[in-house]
């Protein structure tokens, strides 16, 4: 049996430890804790060749491995031959390691094969053995290896040779021991996100080992007139859009937490959290010590990545100001001024990555190029207060979010370099990079939102790949499937642009033919350098395939060769004019020309309900040539209300109706038109602004009340006063609710049987605590120009009103203009103006007996205008009080009672109400007036100036309950009375 290296130590263990051999396997195993341990080759540049005699170089290389001491793999078999200066194979050795004690041995050797004589060695350390020996250390996840090499788990390193055969061997070393895992696959260890690595605290910096975490730090350029220090807002966005991505994570999450040092640049130790839609994400941009550095910038630099000779710049790593402890962890960002991808000078390039994928990546918006037509210099982008170009909001969040997307893998198409593809929403394409020169609909980035479909847009990555099965073959395209293959409801393209729906599946006879279309503008000779096909340049038609962006980041980019430094950069970076020329021609190819149609009632109530039919049309024959998307309509009502309706996409030929509601104001007057304004806006599917408004009308039709009240203008005390209420609807919508209410003043007294007017009688008479009266009539409803209504009632003022007195009489009109409206009213009001009849000698007052004996010859006038004076009597004999006295009152009120306690006066209330009512009767009877003057043959009580005071002393002192102390109350009040009376 051939034992390997493994197997002896642990036979030896075995021996020492006196056990049969029996048992040897049965212990191994159970010590044993294995773990996969992968090393893998994956470059191989070449540094010297001798074949010798015979054989030409370059060598070619086979790989020998052993890991774990379990035995040398020879790998001539499986992966020999490669000949070639500098290739990348992807040479997998892979073993099951006892990491038991959490060190593992990796031997590498790498050989030539040659066909004349016996292979050779080739050597990839400058050690005497030509080999490299790597001790892994699986407790920290590091490696050290020959010639003082080191390095992490799941980072490309490399290993250099010398001397006639040797060559550089690139290399990285995974593993999955629990303690070196990746759980979320983001490219950072567990134990540094849960623990931090190389000084660099990254549970500080909110790593999660179960989130997705991205680093980046941002530094900038800043010059004496100018910076080039990003917005704040910029930053947020893209935060922004990695915090909503749709990646799951390993906690199941959604989103990426994108962190971004940017120092403190907006604020000192401030860092912001920006949630995604899944709260459980949360990205950040602030001060995390490393970020922030204002580069000093002496003039408009350019800046390259290397200076070359040619292309004269700034190198950018000479300007890079990074700890190189963030290496593993960090991509890094430079805002500049000025970069030279296409020229030497007036170079309007955006920015450029170098590798995709990769570490590095510049914003240069800060251009002066040749502008317009005919061309002048003037600034690239957007500019700053002082006219220097450094870019707006919207391109610096696409830019840093494009040129970022390169370092994640991403090209122009996605997976590959083809550029503008209809079928690929992203921030990756120029047709979904920020216009410089066009604000579309205030939004950030240039990618259509489509919420149906569940694409974000502004700035976003491709979310889906379109169509889901097949690209866009530009030889065969079917129009009436779109650039989604009806996948997302996205409908109809027009690709050709020539007024008709062409294609095989879905298009109608004659017209059910596939047609072919440059549709993403590219050409073979791009004269102008613009990145679209212009009028004389040769068309390339190919199939353009979708990608998911965000399904597809290269996270790790420790992977990268030389990761630090190397790459290389991404070609044809946008500028203004390719960008503009790329939008121009996505905006012919995919516009959306839609009509906006709203029709309601020609007729409108007060608080009434108006339903609006809002239509949109997407039609062929107006020009239009795919479908809008996140349409939204606003519907503005009357009464300056919204309601928003959402159309989401409207494809091409088609028509959608939806309602939306508004409520006339109730305030809204009688044959007024009122409006319903509606805006309805969106985008086409290259981002361009769709706005429209329309609006409708209708006539008010109100009701317009009228009110008038009148009376009779004098009358004497106690006579009745004849009232007079009109009221009509002059308008032209019908009054609810109309209830008319008039308020009979104190000392003026209505009655139901005292009431000599036309009607109608009120359905409720109110006494209220202040003596006034309310009397109410419902009317309903009035119809619209009604014939006027008429209500005629009499009251009555007391007998004890003072000539000259004025008793102001108040209606109001109570109604409803619409029957969700508040009431409204109207108010009038009369005046009536008491006189006094002129008394005569010979008329003389009578004490009580004789109205005892003959108040029953009195007509019913006498007792009306007593009973508007005082109502005490009223119910005196048996019955109840009905608001009218009667000749059984009278006689039940002057009735003695016990005779015998009356005439020896122990019932001084009695005696007091009969002269207090023979008072009235004087009254009534014109004997007296109100304002007689008392003429007592005794002192005058004070404050008793004529008969009106003597009679309210009187009535005063009834309420005042009898006893010894007020005895004398009652007998003073009784003495005036007796003596007016004689």
């Amino acid at each position: 049996m051939k034992l390997t290296a493994k197997m002896n130590k642990c036979l030896m263990i075995a021996v020492r430890a006196g056990m049969l051999l029996t048992l040897w396997f049965g212990v191994c195993q159970l010590k044993a804790a294995t773990n996969t341990v992968t090393f893998t080759i994956t470059r191989v540049k070449e540094v010297q060749c001798n074949e010798g005699a015979g054989e030409a170089c370059p060598n070619d290389y086979y790989p020998k491995v052993d890991i774990d001491a379990q035995g040398l793999d020879d790998g001539k078999g499986r992966f020999c031959c490669a000949h070639d200066t500098d290739f990348q194979p992807n040479w997998v050795f892979s073993r099951q390691a006892d990491v038991s004690h959490n060190v593992v041995s990796i031997h590498v050797e790498l050989w030539d094969q040659d066909d004349l004589s016996a292979d050779d060695q080739i050597n990839i350390t400058s050690l005497p053995n030509k080999s490299q020996d790597i001790t892994v250390n699986l407790s920290n996840c590091t490696w050290q290896g020959s010639g003082g090499l080191s390095g992490f788990i799941n980072t490309q390193s490399s290993s250099t040779g010398n001397g006639k055969d040797s060559a550089q061997l690139y290399f990285t070393i995974t593993t999955s021991a629990p303690g070196c895992a990746d759980s979320d696959g983001d490219g950072l260890l567990d134990i540094w996100e849960t623990g931090g690595v190389n000084g660099v605290n990254l549970p500080a910096m909110g790593a999660d080992p179960n989130k997705i975490d991205l680093y980046l730090q941002l530094d900038f350029l800043l010059a004496a007139n100018h910076t080039h220090q990003p917005l704040q807002l910029a930053i947020q966005q893209v935060v922004q859009a990695f915090a909503n991505a749709p990646v799951i994570n390993a906690d199941g999450s959604t989103g990426i937490q994108l962190h971004i040092d940017v120092g403190s640049i907006y604020g000192v130790g401030v860092v912001t959290t920006v949630p995604g839609t899944d709260a459980r994400v949360k990205g950040t941009y602030g001060d995390y010590g490393g970020g922030g550095n204002a580069i000093p910038e002496a003039g408009n630099i350019i800046v390259d990545w290397d200076g070359a000779a040619g292309n004269p710049g700034t190198n950018f790593f000479t300007l890079k100001t990074m700890n190189p402890n963030r290496n593993n962890i960090f991509r890094y960002v430079m805002f500049v001024h000025q970069t030279n991808a296409r020229l030497a000078v007036n170079d309007c390039t955006s920015g450029i990555s170098k590798g995709i994928p990769g570490v590095n990546f510049m914003v240069s918006l800060g251009g002066v190029g040749l502008r317009g037509t005919p061309p002048v210099l003037a600034a690239c982008w957007g500019v700053d207060g002082t006219g220097n170009s450094v870019g707006n909001q919207a391109q610096q969040a696409g830019t840093l979010m494009h040129e970022f997307g390169h370092t994640l893998g991403l090209r122009h198409g996605g997976n590959d370099d083809i550029n503008n593809k209809p079928n690929y929403l992203s921030v990756m394409s120029y047709k979904g990079f920020p216009s410089p020169g066009v604000v579309i609909n205030e939004q950030f980035c240039n990618v259509p939102v489509i919420p149906a479909a569940g694409i974000l847009g502004n700035c976003d990555y491709s979310r889906v790949k379109l169509p889901p099965l097949t690209g866009l073959n530009e030889n065969s395209l079917d129009e009436c499937l779109g650039i989604d293959g009806n996948a997302l409801g996205l409908g109809a393209v027009d690709f050709n642009n020539n007024s008709k729906l062409e294609g095989a599946s879905n298009c109608q006879a004659p017209n059910n033919v596939n047609v072919a279309a440059n549709i993403n503008f590219d050409t073979s000779a791009d004269a102008n350098n613009n990145g679209v096909q212009d009028p004389g340049e040769p068309a390339i038609l190919s199939t353009l395939n979708g990608f998911n962006d965000w399904a597809s980041l290269v996270y790790n980019f420790r992977t990268v060769t030389d990761f630090t430094t190397a790459g290389t950069p991404a070609e044809q970076e946008p500028d203004p004019q390719s960008v503009e020329s790329a939008h121009n021609a996505a905006s012919k190819m995919t516009q959306a020309k839609l009509t906006l149609t709203v029709t309601g009632p020609s007729d409108a109530t007060p608080g009434g309900t108006m339903a609006y039919n809002i239509k949109l049309e997407n039609r062929l024959e107006d020009g239009s040539r795919g479908p809008a998307v996140n349409m939204v309509a606003v519907s503005t009502g009357p009464d300056a209300s919204t309601q928003t309706v959402n159309f989401g996409t409207v494809v091409l030929r088609a028509a959608v109706s939806k309602t939306a509601n508004s409520i006339v104001p109730c305030s809204a007057k009688d044959g007024v038109l009122i409006t319903d304004s509606v805006r309805a806006r969106g985008t086409d599917l290259a981002s361009n602004a769709i706005d429209l408004t329309r609006s409708s009308q209708a006539t008010v039709h109100a009701p317009v009340l009228a009110l008038e009240k009148s009376a009779t203008a004098s009358v004497n005390a106690g006579e009745a006063i004849a009232y007079r209420i009109q009221y009509q609807n002059n308008g032209g919508g019908t009054a609810l609710n109309v209830v008319v209410t008039d308020t009979v003043p104190k000392d003026v007294y209505y009655s139901l049987p005292l009431d000599q007017g036309a009607g109608p009688k009120p359905v409720s008479v109110t006494l209220n605590g202040d003596g006034t009266r309310t009397l109410v009539w419902n009317v309903g409803s009035l119809s619209p120009h009604s014939e006027p209504g008429v209500i005629q009632f009499t009251a009555r003022p007391t007998l004890l009103a003072l000539d000259g007195t004025t008793f102001a009489n108040n209606v109001k009109l109570g109604f409803q203009t619409g029957a969700s409206c508040p009431s409204e009213s109207l108010t009038a009001s009369a005046a009536t103006k008491i006189t006094v009849v002129k008394l005569r000698e010979e008329h003389e007052p009578h004490i009580y007996l004789h109205w005892k004996s003959d108040a029953h010859e009195e007509p019913a006038e006498t007792l009306a205008r007593i009973q508007a004076t005082d109502q005490r009597f009223d119910g005196r004999a048996g019955a109840a009080a009905d608001g009218a006295l009667s000749q059984p009152e009278v006689k039940a009120s002057f009735a003695f009672g016990n005779i015998f306690v009356y005439l020896f006066h122990k019932n001084r209330p009695k005696h007091l109400e009969h002269d207090l009512l023979a008072l009235y009767f004087n009254l009534a009877t014109r004997r007296l007036n109100a304002d007689s003057k008392i003429e007592h043959e005794h002192d005058t009580p004070p404050g008793l100036a004529n008969v009106r005071d003597a009679a309210l002393k009187a009535e005063a002192t009834l309420l005042i309950p009898y006893s010894e102390a007020t005895e004398e109350k009652y007998h003073s009040a009784k003495e005036v009375l007796e003596e007016i009376n004689h």
